[in-house]
C-alpha cells in the first residue's frame, strides 16, 4: 500500500463468535497475529465467548492481556446471531470482518480486504474459502470433498457480484447494517442462520454483494464433522 492508501486506510474490525472450540480459535488467532505485522491498517479484533464451557473463557482472558488490540466479550443467550449482534454493537470498525471461530487466513487478507473494497465497489463481499487441512495437516482429498461436510465458497479467479453471502467469512460496510441492521436474532438459535437473511435484506436495501477470490480464508477439515 502507498501511503495515501495507508492514511485513509478504514478501521477494520474482526467479529468471531466462539463455542467450545478453543483449539480452533487458537489457530485463527494466530492466523490473525501473522497477518497484522503490519499494523498500518487499523485494527480490533473482537471475539465474543457465547457461554462456552470449556476453557475457551480463560485462554481469552489470557490472550487479550497479551494482545492489546483482542477485545473477549461474553454472549451468555446461546445462538451465533445473539454473539454476532453483540459484536456488532461494541464494533468501531468502517469494516466489518466475520469469521467462523474453524477457519485460518491467508497471510495478506487484511490488506486485500481494505484493498478490494476500493477496487471493487461493492458494499459487501464474500471472500474465497477453501479446504484447509485436517489435525494431522493433511490436505482434503478433492474427489471426497463433499464428505468434509464444510462450507467452500469458489466462484473463480474474477471478482463478481453474487447472490448472497455464507456465514463463514464474510465482509460488510458499517454503512450497511447501519441501514439495514444487525442479524435476525428469531432464527433458530441451533442452526446458526442468518447470512441468508441478512443478504436478503442488503440487497433489497439497494446495496451490493461481490464476491472476491483475492481474499482468501481456508476451513479447517474436522473428522467429527466427516458423513459418507
Amino acid at each position: 500500500m502507498d501511503r495515501d492508501q495507508i492514511i485513509t486506510a478504514p478501521r477494520v474490525s474482526v467479529i468471531i463468535p466462539t463455542y467450545n472450540r478453543r483449539d480452533s480459535l487458537e489457530r485463527l488467532i494466530q492466523s490473525l497475529k501473522l497477518s497484522m505485522q503490519d499494523r498500518s491498517i487499523p485494527v480490533e479484533v473482537i471475539v465474543v465467548d457465547n457461554a462456552s464451557t470449556d476453557d475457551t473463557t480463560l485462554w481469552l482472558a489470557a490472550q487479550s492481556r497479551e494482545w492489546p488490540i483482542l477485545r473477549c466479550l461474553r454472549e451468555g443467550r446461546q445462538g451465533k446471531n445473539f454473539a454476532l449482534n453483540k459484536a456488532i454493537h461494541a464494533s468501531r470498525g468502517d469494516i466489518l470482518c466475520f469469521m467462523d471461530d474453524d477457519i485460518v487466513l491467508a497471510s495478506n487478507w487484511l490488506e486485500a480486504t481494505v484493498g478490494e473494497f476500493a477496487r471493487t465497489q461493492y458494499d459487501a463481499l464474500q471472500p474465497r474459502v477453501l479446504p484447509g487441512v485436517d489435525p494431522d495437516s493433511q490436505p482434503a482429498q478433492k474427489e471426497i470433498l463433499y464428505q468434509y461436510n464444510i462450507p467452500v465458497v469458489d466462484f473463480g479467479d474474477a471478482a463478481r457480484a453474487i447472490k448472497g453471502l455464507t456465514g463463514v467469512f464474510m465482509l460488510i460496510k458499517r454503512q450497511v447494517l447501519e441501514k439495514v441492521g444487525g442479524f435476525d436474532e428469531p432464527l433458530p438459535a441451533s442452526a446458526y442462520h442468518g447470512d441468508t437473511a441478512l443478504s436478503r435484506r442488503i440487497k433489497g436495501a439497494g446495496f451490493s454483494i461481490g464476491y472476491t477470490p483475492r481474499v482468501v480464508g481456508f476451513h479447517e477439515l474436522n473428522p467429527s464433522r466427516y458423513g459418507s
